[in-house]
């Protein structure tokens, strides 16, 4: 089947969450499942595909679909993991991380459960929203992103209308909530949705870089956080302005510079008196070109905004 023809209206399912925001997490939770559960009642075949991709190892096609079965919020003595996916002899659970933490030990309790459960093959599948760190010896099954959950249902072949207009209309919702990043190109001024994706990928650099952000206004305000080992202890509180100057011009603006040190070693753009501005021209660096993929838009913001900061942490006043 070809994919579906997507207008830039608001989706079903972004129109439902609008009265569910207070339950953002839960929401995304319960669409999953649902997905789940119509792909195995309308396409099953398909849906052992994807379930074979989502928790790899099971050996899911020789699995009758009609066997399995998707639950939320299963409460056990140990843990309630927010998605199970049991069949006969076989469970996977899952745990759906929107904008909240990964939690460690609440990890080690769904792993606790599974061990007492009884089945002979148990697994534990991560999917969040930001890369994260996890303990090898952790065992999880697999951690995926929801960028690749949206672009995994977006490369299967649903071969039932119905299955494939409510995996794309899934595949919107995320890309609506700015959790399946598209690749950004260099017209921004005729869709928002651009400016939108390049503040995530900007905040998902700072998150990589181990930095606290919390959004004020145009800003994003940089804090070291509670770990006295963060990778910038020496900066008191740093601003970030992300400022489109002109059409593909990026200014990266910084506070608490210290003006005495930077007359000591001058670092790259301006300084003011109150910012240290830092221009980044995007379009002179093929940011937007066709072959820059989104992982390589990521990876350059990383790298551009790192060494900003690793400059900075040289010329910051002291704690």
């Amino acid at each position: 089947m070809s994919a579906l023809h997507l207008d830039r209206t608001r989706g079903l399912f972004s129109s439902l969450h609008a009265w569910a925001w207070r339950q953002d997490e839960n929401f995304t939770t319960e669409l999953l499942a649902g997905v789940l559960r119509e792909a195995l009642r309308r396409a099953p075949e398909s849906a052992l595909r994807f379930l074979g991709w989502l928790a790899p190892g099971f050996g899911w096609d020789g699995i009758d679909p009609a066997s399995v079965m998707i639950r939320t919020q299963s409460r056990s003595l140990e843990s309630i993991p927010d998605v199970q996916v049991v069949a006969p002899g076989l469970r996977v659970d899952i745990e759906c991380k929107v904008e909240s933490r990964v939690d460690l030990d609440q990890l080690v309790r769904h792993k606790m459960g599974m061990r007492t459960s009884g089945e002979r093959n148990a697994g534990l599948v991560l999917i969040t929203r930001c890369p994260e760190t996890i303990p090898d010896d952790l065992g999880l099954t697999a951690h995926r992103r929801w960028v690749e959950v949206a672009k995994q249902l977006t490369a299967m072949s649903w071969p039932e209308p119905v299955i494939e207009w409510v995996a794309h209309s899934m595949v919107r919702f995320l890309e609506e909530r700015g959790m399946a990043i598209q690749r950004i190109d260099g017209a921004l001024v005729s869709g928002l949705s651009s400016l939108q994706h390049l503040l995530l990928l900007i905040d998902e650099a700072m998150t990589a870089l181990g930095i606290r952000t919390t959004r004020s206004g145009g800003t994003r305000e940089i804090g070291r956080g509670g770990d006295p080992g963060s990778v910038y202890p020496t900066l008191k509180q740093v601003g970030v302005w992300v400022q489109l100057e002109r059409p593909g011009i990026v200014h990266v603006l910084t506070r608490e510079v210290d003006p005495e040190a930077w007359k000591r070693t001058p670092g790259p753009g301006e300084l003011t008196s109150e910012w240290w501005v830092v221009p980044v021209d995007l379009q002179a660096e093929g940011f937007f070109e066709p072959d820059f993929t989104v992982e390589r838009q990521q990876t350059f913001l990383f790298e551009r905004i790192k060494s900003v900061f690793d400059f900075g942490a040289t010329i910051a006043p002291l704690r």
